[in-house]
């Protein structure tokens, strides 16, 4: 995910300059990062209203289809339609410099603050599309290697005793398959976000290694681990810690990390202004600089469109 093409320019709030080398390392700090972002989709401008939009969800028919007879009239049935509300934010994080450190530094200041303001927006960002998946409502939890618990009310009432393996995996795919009914997030396959942590228990799980030996090795998304059971994973390394955001560290006993399997469309983002660079020079005759990232976008799901490996504790 790229920043837009940054300019000179006079905004509402005062001037704002963006010098060249700040928006390519601004931009470069994107690149092949966000893991949340891309697998979202992105609704523009155009579909806002009062920064807000509506999405609209409709269930299957509430009862199935059957045989007619020639002489009966066909039955009416109904489907449920939902919604879910997107809404904009700004976001935006600054910096303080001045025209001294700029002309003394042995270092070029701009080029790093487009690196420091590009790392922190991709973090945010990040971290903002996670609080959005986080509130589907499907959970499940590993009670042991070969074991499982689900919730359908957005909270894990069971302690994570396992590590992420390929039973667990199989178990989740055949829930968004059977029961939760999901649709595939390609046509083909389900998509699967994961900790480092949870990455690492996937890689050394034996079913994944046998099918890695055999399965295409090309990556199809940056950051893509492979593929196992009908699901496709892919390694958030940016948020991913032992303190959360995106949690590495959950359970007890053998400690894994948090994951999550996405179906089609589970992640929207609402996007008015894409991440860009500012800087204020108005202060002091430009000796008091001050640089800024800032967005305006927003975050929602389909509660019913993902699982989240999870825990109670």
């Amino acid at each position: 995910m790229a920043a837009p093409n940054l300019q000179y320019g006079t905004s509402s709030m005062g001037g704002y300059l963006a010098p060249d080398e700040v928006q390519s390392d601004f931009v470069m700090a994107f690149e092949g990062v966000p893991r949340f972002r891309q697998l979202a989709k992105v609704l523009n401008k155009a579909q806002a209203s009062g920064g807000k939009t509506l999405i609209n969800k409709i269930s299957d028919i509430d009862t199935a289809g059957a045989v007619v007879a020639e002489t009966s009239t066909i039955p009416l049935h109904g489907a449920t339609v939902s919604q879910i509300t997107l809404t904009l934010y700004e976001y935006a994080n600054a910096l303080d410099s001045s025209y001294f450190l700029s002309k003394v530094a042995n270092m070029n200041v701009a080029e790093g603050v487009g690196r420091v303001l590009g790392r922190d927006a991709v973090a945010t960002l990040e971290t903002a599309a996670e609080a959005a998946l986080d509130l589907c409502k499907y959970r499940y939890v590993g009670t042991s290697a070969s074991g499982g618990a689900f919730t359908t009310d957005g909270t894990a009432t069971a302690t994570n005793t396992s590590a992420l393996n390929s039973y667990h995996v199989g178990a989740i795919v055949d829930y968004m398959k059977q029961d939760a009914k999901i649709p595939f997030f390609d046509g083909m396959n389900f998509m699967s976000i994961v900790t480092v942590k949870a990455g690492r228990n996937i890689k050394d799980d034996s079913s994944f290694e046998s099918w890695k030996m055999y399965g295409d090795p090309q990556a199809l998304l940056d950051g893509e681990i492979g593929k196992l059971d009908g699901c496709r994973f892919i390694e958030e390394t940016l948020i991913a810690s032992s303190t959360g955001p995106f949690d590495s560290a959950i359970g007890s006993g053998t400690l894994t990390g948090e994951a999550y399997f996405l179906g089609a469309e589970s992640l929207y983002e609402l996007l008015l202004e894409r991440e860009h660079v500012r800087r204020d020079f108005t202060t002091d005759f430009g000796r008091h600089l001050k640089w800024a990232w800032y967005a305006i976008t927003g975050f929602g799901i389909v509660l019913d469109h993902a699982i989240k490996w999870d825990s109670a504790a």
